[in-house]
């Protein structure tokens, strides 16, 4: 649901083994779940009675959004704007909170309205206007704040739920072919476009940017997809045999899900990173942790090593040094073997592209070269021992020798 920038185009993963253990992480709330996270806000729904509050990562303070009469659910944030749905008035409505003003409006009257999202001036929900009686059928629907104006998105037979949505571009699950489905909507061109219509389910849609991600049945056990929208390309980010992953969330380069690969009682944590073509190890506490959001290289999850009720715990993403293709945090003689490896082949910076140009080649050697034992222990800036002059002696004969080919 996140807004990111947008990607070029993206390797196919398929689980790679994790190459890091757990990230550090903190808890930053006690006794409560997170339900979006959008920049540095998130948000949850305060149970008994249910208000909507928030916590500012940025400066640590808890915000009271909002404790009006009735009860408010399903927070969803971009990081500068708080939606939720509201029952103050006796039905569900769906109501607007700015964080900069510290304004309440209105968003849409209602009577039965739901799951609400927004990025930018937008917001879009899933809207029950058109339904027959209790026929369960789902529309959705949008609102643009700037102009004051309501517009639908989707209003295709069945239920369309669990809308998101990234600047111009609105997604959602969709049954009208039988099960459940993803389709998109272009906001600017007003033109609706499948994203997948693979067998079985797919559920759950998230997008940031170019990037939409869901959680996908069509192997028998829940995996979790992608789909460039830049490049019309779709691609596996997890689909382990006979092992269930869901819930993903997306944001710039990074996604995250719950995942079930290590047995046990409940679910695990785990992340991709798009830029690297690596996956990684969010959260393995044997407790269990569940709803992950991503906002940028952040990660907020709910956490139950504390007991119950759960916790929101946090965790950042660390940027790989330049040159670190393993992403073990170390510019090393490893690094210069995957990039020797995939030299004049590699295209991404796993594969040695620490250019970001889609090439592994000499430009990468220098790059390597120069911030060697980058973020590794020892005194940062010491003069390279013996055996260090020569692996990068080595390498600029092998990048002569190549070249001259």
């Amino acid at each position: 649901m996140r807004a990111g920038a947008a990607l070029g185009s993206v390797v196919l993963g398929m689980c790679c083994a994790s190459v890091l253990a757990d990230l550090p992480c903190s808890r930053i709330v006690e006794d409560r779940s997170p339900q979006d996270l959008g920049g540095d806000i998130v948000v949850w729904q305060h149970y008994g009675p249910n208000d909507i509050y928030g916590y500012d990562l940025s400066t640590s303070t808890t915000l009271t959004i909002c404790t009006a009469a009735g009860e408010q659910t399903m927070p969803a944030t971009d990081g500068s704007l708080v939606v939720w749905s509201d029952q103050r008035s006796g039905n569900n409505q769906i109501y607007g909170y700015d964080l900069a003003s510290e304004q309440e409006f209105l968003v849409c009257a209602g009577p039965t309205v739901y799951y609400p999202a927004v990025s930018g001036d937008v917001v879009v929900w899933a809207d029950h206007r058109n339904a027959q009686g209790n026929d369960g059928n789902y529309d959705v629907y949008g609102y643009n704040i700037v102009t004051d104006e309501e517009f639908p998105v989707c209003t295709a037979s069945g239920a369309q739920l669990h809308s998101a949505i990234s600047g111009n571009i609105v997604v959602w699950q969709d049954p009208r072919n039988g099960d459940d489905d993803i389709y998109g909507y272009d906001i600017d061109t007003d033109q609706e476009f499948p994203i997948c219509t693979a067998t079985e389910r797919q559920l759950f849609p998230a997008i940031s940017g170019n990037i939409v991600v869901w959680q996908d049945m069509r192997d028998g056990t829940a995996d979790i997809y992608a789909y460039d929208l830049s490049t019309k390309t779709e691609f596996a980010v997890c689909a382990l045999p006979g092992s269930v992953q869901g819930r993903p969330d997306v944001s710039g380069h990074i996604i995250v899900w719950e995942d079930h690969r290590n047995g046990g009682v409940f679910d695990d944590l785990y992340g991709y990173d798009l830029l690297t073509d690596t996956e990684f190890a969010i959260c393995t506490d044997p407790a269990g942790q569940g709803s992950p959001f991503a906002g940028g290289t952040t990660i907020v999850w709910d956490d139950g090593r504390d007991g119950s009720p759960n916790d929101i715990h946090a965790a950042t993403i660390p940027e790989p040094a330049t040159g670190d293709a393993n992403y073990d945090a170390c510019v090393d003689g490893l690094d210069y073997v995957i990039w020797s490896s995939n030299y004049k082949t590699g295209t991404t910076w796993g594969q040695g592209d620490f250019t970001g140009d889609a090439h592994v080649d000499g430009l990468d050697y220098i790059v390597w070269s120069n911030n060697y034992l980058q973020g590794c222990p020892g005194t940062p800036g010491a003069v390279p021992e013996p055996a260090t002059l020569a692996l990068l002696a080595v390498g600029a004969v092998v990048l002569i020798r190549r070249s001259a080919r």
